[in-house]
């Protein structure tokens, strides 16, 4: 596997705020989906790390949007996601 040119590291704060989205479900699928993707493709201490295939495969999402997801948060921040 490439390494990745987007990295997602999520602090305990971070992880909280996307479960507690996901979990409440009153959000948009989307925004849904991409809060789950964020999770599993966190590679911080408590992330679990997923390969985009693994999340893709898991999420029935494709690649390119597992990408876009990961790049708008490094570069813009969990808030614009």
């Amino acid at each position: 596997m490439a390494n990745k040119k987007f990295v997602v590291k999520l602090d305990a704060s971070e992880r909280a705020r996307l479960g507690e989205l996901i979990s409440k479900g009153k959000a948009a699928a989307r925004t849904i989906l991409k809060a789950c993707i964020l999770l599993k493709a966190d590679e911080g201490e408590a992330g679990d790390s997923w390969s985009d295939e693994a999340i893709c495969k898991a999420l029935d999402t494709n690649v390119t949007m597992v990408e876009r997801v990961r790049a708008k948060l490094v570069e813009e921040g969990l808030d614009t996601v």
